[in-house]
């Protein structure tokens, strides 16, 4: 039995069903439970959430299924159905990717261009910029079955993408990843650069607290992917005998991110949900103390003009 390897599946396991839990809790707090605020500027990472979770759960399957092949437990793998699964994660992925490019685009050009920008933004629907990524599996599958020429034929015993696809596609993925991740990279760089300066030098007057949220969720965002998707990237493929000895190293990376990312958005909503809610209560008070102030200034009114009388 391979330890580390094993490990490493049993890990990728656990932050994947972290990561299905946190995300999918998040949808049913915020859209059932109504106990998070909704807001219209975040349309976009509730969408985010739905892919989270939904990649939680493919990856706890195909992690599962490696796990057991470390473990060397003999059973009649269903490779065509670890392919099925392996390729509609391989879409979430992507969709994933070009969301966070969509979300990183639309925040700095908000910080950048905020009157211009708003004016132009709030004429186009966020179901619009969702169509983006949501339809980038069309061209995964045009690349696929179309350019690459694949075909379904899975060897014995293989469990992970690199040799279920053929070397035509592993190119596109790996060069998609490259791109994606430069782009999210860069335009979140501009950004926090913008937000620091922003912050710290201009912005003198009230600041939106949607926007701040949005902005503070799109830098977490740029953040994990670097720390969890760039660099065991980069390490899989400088040293990719050390890399084998690990198992699944990227995938473990990726899902540990999104159940850190997952925890730390939720935290962050939470705090702002609070902080919302102690407003909306000390303005209640302060309006009802004021109401009573008028109404015991009235009633005293009355009484000296009575005495008077």
């Amino acid at each position: 039995m391979l330890v580390l390897p094993a490990v490493v599946a049993a890990l990728s396991i656990i932050f994947a069903v972290l990561t299905v839990g946190i995300n999918f809790n998040l949808i049913h707090s915020i859209f059932i439970r109504k106990s998070l605020n909704k807001s219209k500027s975040l349309t976009l990472f509730y969408l985010r959430f739905v892919i989270d979770g939904f990649l939680g759960l493919q990856n706890a399957i195909m992690s599962t299924f490696i796990l057991l092949k470390f473990l060397e437990v003999e059973y009649d793998e269903p490779v065509e159905f670890l392919f099925w699964i392996s390729w509609t994660s391989m879409n979430c992925f992507n969709v994933r990717g070009i969301l966070v490019i969509v979300i990183s685009l639309d925040r700095t050009l908000a910080v950048f261009m905020p009157i211009s920008y708003h004016n132009f933004r709030r004429r186009i629907r966020n179901f619009y910029l969702a169509i983006i990524p949501l339809s980038w599996p069309i061209v995964n599958n045009i690349v696929l079955w179309g350019v690459c020429q694949f075909r379904v034929n899975i060897p014995p015993g293989c469990v992970i993408f690199t040799c279920q696809m053929n070397q035509c596609y592993i190119s596109y993925a790996l060069s998609f990843e490259v791109v994606s991740h430069a782009i999210i990279a860069l335009t979140s760089l501009i950004l926090a650069v913008k937000l620091f300066i922003w912050n710290h030098c201009t912005q003198k007057g009230p600041k939106s607290r949607d926007l701040e949220r949005a902005n503070y969720l799109a830098l977490i965002d740029t953040l994990i992917i670097i720390i969890f998707d760039i660099v065991p990237a980069g390490f899989t493929v400088k040293f990719p005998a050390l890399s084998a000895q690990f198992g699944s190293l990227i995938l473990v990376c990726k899902m540990s991110g999104y159940a850190l990312e997952s925890w730390l958005v939720r935290r962050a909503l939470k705090r702002t949900n609070d902080i919302v809610s102690v407003s909306y209560a000390n303005n209640s008070s302060m309006i009802k103390s004021t109401g009573q102030a008028s109404s015991n200034h009235r009633h005293h009114r009355h009484i000296n003009n009575h005495a008077w009388q």
